[in-house]
């Protein structure tokens, strides 16, 4: 396991060996996917799996949505 860089954001916790998970949060203002990333505690990989199907069990409006296609 190694540090994740995503956009200049440094997520520590694969290399700290935290369970975790992104799942889709929405759109910005313009159209763009926003992701929530969820950390679990130390050796709760079950847990922390369970609460994102939660999320996006309630989150379902959101999720079945598409982003509009961005022109200039």
């Amino acid at each position: 396991m190694g540090i994740v860089v995503l956009e200049g954001v440094v997520s520590t916790s694969c290399g700290a060996g935290l369970p975790c998970v992104c799942v889709p949060a929405g759109f910005s203002d313009v159209g763009l996917p926003i992701g929530l990333q969820l950390i679990g505690r130390p050796r709760a990989d079950l847990a922390t799996i369970q609460f994102a199907h939660a999320y996006e069990g309630i989150a379902q409006d959101v999720i079945g949505r598409r982003p509009h296609i961005l022109t200039r």
